[in-house]
């Protein structure tokens, strides 16, 4: 089969499993926002993962293989999502993200064929694989059956049906089910991670209705022109148009705000941990920022 013997680095991977879909996402945020280069230092690694276990680091030495002090970004959220303790479903939705470069809500080819050698990459860092998969003829060729020779992208849909028809992907995931049953998960979370984790939750579904009000105003509104026009109220309609616009973008600057303020809070938090409480002390105008 494509998946062999777990290597010894695979052990490490158990101070990954205490991760939600939430948390690797808000990350994920993060980095796209803040990390302009592909590759992240082990102080960086230790910044945005350290926080929950320390012991964590142990993956960024495994990951860097080369031993130049720096991991390749799309790894390191590769290893996250895949060893964390989410559900399949659920790391097939994280991939998706990852590899959506622009956000564009579909994969192309080129994308498929990155999410292919990066896992390839990654998991051969802790699991034999068949050396086979490691060519790109093999990876090519996996990714063109991931995309119909009627269409030109992919979209989450046809995504999900050829991950349930790629054999290498069905054994990975048999591979990770195994491994996780032998094991408990790793749930090392305080509980203010816990609340920023929740809190992460209501940003998003505050986020997900803004852009649904967004997407019906315009209609709405022509809707019920012809109806304030009979009433001669066309003027005082549009400004509360006007208004109600206002109001919508507000709406949207204080969630975008809110998604930023948890993803430097976690950062914050991650240092913390990891720095035994110093970082409050050595940097109080933070900590007195994110207090207010």
């Amino acid at each position: 089969g494509a998946m062999g013997n777990a290597l010894r680095t695979h052990e490490d991977l158990v101070h990954i499993r205490g991760w939600t879909k939430e948390q690797i996402s808000t990350i994920f945020d993060t980095l796209r926002r803040k990390q302009t280069a592909y590759t992240m230092t082990k102080d960086e690694f230790t910044r945005y993962f350290g926080g929950r276990n320390r012991e964590v680091i142990t993956v960024f030495k495994d990951l860097d293989t080369d031993r130049d002090g720096k991991v390749d970004v799309f790894e390191v959220l590769v290893a996250i999502t895949v060893w964390s303790g989410t559900p399949w479903d659920e790391k097939l939705s994280l991939l998706f993200e990852i590899f959506d470069m622009m956000d564009k809500g579909f994969l192309k080819i080129d994308e498929v064929m990155l999410m292919g050698t990066v896992l390839v990459q990654t998991v051969r860092k802790f699991v034999k694989i068949d050396p086979k998969l490691s060519r790109p003829a093999t990876i090519k060729e996996l990714a063109q059956h991931a995309i119909p020779a009627s269409e030109s992208k992919l979209t989450p849909e046809l995504f999900r049906q050829w991950v349930k028809n790629c054999e290498p992907l069905t054994q990975l995931r048999g591979h990770i089910e195994d491994h996780a049953s032998r094991g408990p998960a790793d749930t090392n979370e305080s509980r203010m991670q816990m609340q920023i984790s929740s809190i992460e939750k209501h940003a998003s579904r505050l986020f997900e209705r803004i852009e649904q009000i967004q997407d019906r105003l315009p209609d709405f509104a022509d809707a019920c022109l012809e109806y304030v026009s009979a009433w001669s109220r066309r003027k005082r309609w549009d400004f509360l148009m006007q208004n109600t616009r206002q109001l919508v973008l507000k709406l949207q600057h204080v969630s975008e705000k809110m998604h930023t303020m948890l993803a430097d809070l976690e950062a914050s938090l991650n240092e913390d941990e990891v720095s035994g409480g110093m970082m409050s002390i050595t940097n109080p105008a933070r900590r007195f920022s994110q207090e207010q």
